[in-house]
């Protein structure tokens, strides 16, 4: 049989099932689904005796496959016997490969072989009718489903039957229809076109002269109430996860503040060869001396304020042309100019410094002072230590790099500045984690590596603290700084981790959470910069998405229908998109470019989007998400996070302390940067809470306490207060939920709760008021 068309293949047991009602629920697929579907049964097939014939059509080539679950055909499944077990077998195998390759992160039109599997309860109940394997699937129950023929073949089904039923057999054409889109090439480029046009077309190159015209800050950028407390110097510290929009705060600060600073100093993380970094500093007597002689912390710290100094020199010549300066000043920038054109090796002050160069020149001199404290010092073990402490100091080392001309002159034309610098640290991304992957599986030389990356950073963070709340060892440098330093969430838990002070870090630093409103004002925005649209800007936040959607895409509905535990939930759609993220701008994004282009491409070909059809879709990306999103984020921290979340795997969804326990106590938090003393059982959930893996099913009494809106807390939507105060009792009387974006990833029994993490619109206003 040569396959011209998707093919749905319906697998059943003859023993117990009502041959009529079969015949009628293939009828209803073949001529929902527009005839483009070979919708088949084992006689189409006719495989006879030549089994591997069936087999290889059902290994490779069937698209969807309905299996009616019925007492027969679990018994048969139990017993191991006859061709129903020969089916099952190899479906259930290939399903479990698809969802190998769907964890891997993915999606359903890139992996060979994919297809879709459609449980059906047809008979029976779920104790007698459904097998193991699949038993915490979702699926469709058509046990009340009957069908007759009349007089001439035709089909008959009562009023009563037909409006319970076909609602349900739509949702197996939603499915169809979706598996045969996300297959299809005009999907993949309608998906392509839509991703660039909303990530990469749009993602601003705010300071880039082609793009001003745009005014990009107005169409896209959302000021964020993270955004407006940088602004204020309230914090300076944004700690978040990748693509929740710390970057983009940086960079509309520098852009939109330029009369209020002198410059900025762009610090990419990524640009430094840390590579290089770590080998300069594990060579023989650097790795001695900073271990018995030196603190690399401090050491650190110093190589940073010199780094930090040579740049704001940098900004200062750059922007002399622009400056309306003093005899004074001109006279006092000189000496600087003489020491960066030795630096630059060229008399074009205009080039920015290359400040991975700048970055190895002032590593490379904390090393040279180290030496030349120790040369210096008397031999007589003695007096050894203690001249080496009285050398080693912030002022001597940055007169022996500098020079103390040009310190004293740099100090002196920034006491006639009122203006201060916008100092920026940002930038950990690929580069920055491949430090630590290239030794994930060298256990030892990954704990030095992300030991050094922490001290490299923590040095970073230490200055910045003695920048902005040391008075008492101010200078003119440090009053004319202002900082807005970007940490990724599990790079700022592995330096409060180490760092004993990290408290002081607490009044200075903001973790950065989207509000849900924030987020529905970032996709409208988005939109109408690719359509070129607008709304009308004084209706509220959701009015304005809604309008959106009905004038541009009306073919898309902005409401969703969904079928949970016997029970209908109607929901804004961009609620439910949202209850299947970590609230970050980058999964909005990725959901509905595949939401939209999923509907053109079906509004193309004269199909209806259905609820159905939205829920599968975004059911589709999830694995795609957590793999490239989450995992593959946290990988680099906690080196077995893959084998945390799998322990979960077929797990209820909601989940009692002692049932949390039992689950993580034989399980190991391998850390880079090696265990960490008492991570206990507490303390495994707290990380998790943190990265937004479980949340707290809250009771009115816990709501009440925490000023919580809604009974599912996780991070990102109510914040850290359930967790950071948990007293003695610890967390014995809470129960979790784990993040529905893992509902299918995990296998998770779901049979039981309600639908977790649904928001309405009143209470993401509510949560955004709370967060003003």
């Amino acid at each position: 049989m040569t396959k011209s068309k998707p093919v749905c293949f319906i697998s059943y047991s003859h023993e117990d099932v009502d041959h009529d009602t079969l015949a009628y629920l293939c009828s209803c697929l073949t001529k929902q689904v527009g005839g483009e579907y070979d919708v088949l049964v084992d006689r189409d097939l006719r495989y006879g005796s030549d089994l591997d014939k069936f087999m290889e059509l059902l290994s490779k080539q069937v698209d969807v496959v309905v299996i009616l679950m019925t007492p027969s055909y679990k018994k048969k499944v139990l017993e191991r016997r006859g061709g129903v077990y020969e089916e099952y077998k190899r479906i259930i195998f290939r399903y479990q490969q698809s969802e190998k390759e769907k964890r891997k992160g993915k999606k359903s039109g890139e992996i060979e072989g994919y297809f879709f599997l459609v449980p059906i309860l047809f008979a029976g109940t779920h104790e007698s009718s459904v097998p193991e394997e699949i038993r915490n699937l979702k699926y469709l129950n058509l046990v009340g489903l009957r069908a007759t023929r009349g007089p001439r073949g035709r089909f008959q089904v009562s009023d009563y039957v037909a409006q319970k039923y076909m609602p349900e057999i739509r949702k197996i054409v939603a499915s169809i229809l979706v598996i045969r889109t996300l297959k299809s090439g005009s999907f993949e480029e309608l998906y392509r076109e839509y991703f660039a046009r909303l990530f990469r077309e749009l993602k601003a190159d705010w300071d880039n002269p082609r793009d001003r015209d745009h005014n990009y800050v107005e169409t896209l950028f959302v000021k964020t109430h993270a955004y407006r407390k940088v602004e204020r110097q309230e914090v300076y510290f944004l700690i978040g996860r990748k693509g929740s929009g710390k970057t983009t705060i940086r960079d509309v600060l520098a852009l939109t503040h330029r009369d209020k600073y002198i410059g900025h100093v762009a610090v990419v993380a990524d640009d430094f060869n840390l590579e290089g970094l770590y080998s300069l500093f594990s060579s023989g007597r650097i790795r001695s001396d900073t271990k018995s002689v030196f603190s690399r912390l401090e050491s650190f710290s110093l190589a940073w304020e010199a780094f930090i100094a040579i740049c704001c020199m940098d900004v200062l010549l750059a922007q002399r042309a622009n400056l309306q300066l003093t005899r004074y000043q001109k006279r006092r920038l000189k000496p600087i100019a003489d020491f960066l054109h030795d630096f630059k090796r060229t008399a074009n002050f205009n080039n920015p410094i290359d400040k991975n160069a700048a970055f190895f020149f002032c590593f490379g001199s904390i090393i040279r002072f180290m030496e030349d404290c120790i040369e210096k010092a008397r031999s007589d073990e003695r007096y050894f230590l203690s001249d080496i402490q009285a050398c080693f100091n912030r002022s001597r080392f940055l007169e022996a790099t500098f020079g103390r001309e040009v310190i004293y002159s740099f100090y002196g034309v920034l006491e006639t500045f009122r203006r201060n610098f916008l100092v920026s640290l940002d930038g950990f991304d690929s580069a920055f984690d491949d430090f630590r992957r290239a030794s994930i599986h060298r256990a030892v030389e990954l704990e030095q590596k992300a030991l050094f990356e922490i001290d490299w950073l923590r040095s970073f963070v230490q200055l910045a603290l003695r920048m902005k709340q040391k008075p008492e060892v101010a200078t003119p440098l440090y009053s004319h700084i202002d900082l807005c330093v970007t940490v990724p969430e599990d790079r700022f838990f592995e330096v409060g981790k180490s760092d004993r002070d990290s408290y002081r870090l607490h009044s200075r630093f903001l973790s950065l959470r989207w509000s849900g409103i924030e987020l529905a004002i970032l996709l409208r925005k988005r939109l109408e910069e690719l359509t070129q649209a607008s709304t009308d800007k004084s209706k509220s936040p959701e009015e304005r998405l809604e309008q959106f959607f009905k004038q541009h895409l009306k073919h898309i509905p902005i409401e969703v229908t969904v079928d949970f535990n016997e029970r209908n939930y109607q929901l804004p759609l961009f609620a439910y998109v949202l209850g299947h993220t970590f609230w970050r701008p980058r999964e909005i994004l990725l959901y509905y470019a595949q939401i939209i282009a999923v509907a053109e491409d079906l509004r193309k070909k004269g199909e209806r989007v259905t609820s159905e059809i939205i829920c599968r879709t975004v059911r589709d990306i999830t694995h795609h998400i957590i793999q490239g999103e989450f995992i593959g984020e946290f990988v680099s921290t906690v080196v077995n996070i893959h084998d945390i979340v799998s322990a979960f795997e077929r797990q209820k969804q909601v989940l009692s302390y002692a049932e949390v326990s039992r689950i993580l106590q034989d399980i190991d938090f391998r850390f880079a940067t090696g265990a960490i003393d008492a991570f206990q059982t507490d303390n495994k959930i707290d990380f998790l809470y943190h990265i937004g893996f479980l949340g707290i099913c809250a009771d009115n009494r816990m709501m009440k306490r925490f000023n919580l809106i809604t009974r599912h807390a996780f991070c990102f939507n109510e914040g850290y207060a359930p967790v950071d105060a948990i007293g003695k009792t610890g967390f014995s009387d809470y129960t979790f939920i784990i993040h529905p974006i893992f509902s299918e990833y995990l296998d998770l029994d779901t049979s039981k709760n309600e639908l977790i993490l649904q928001s309405s619109w009143g209470e993401l206003h509510a949560m955004e008021s709370c967060m003003a």
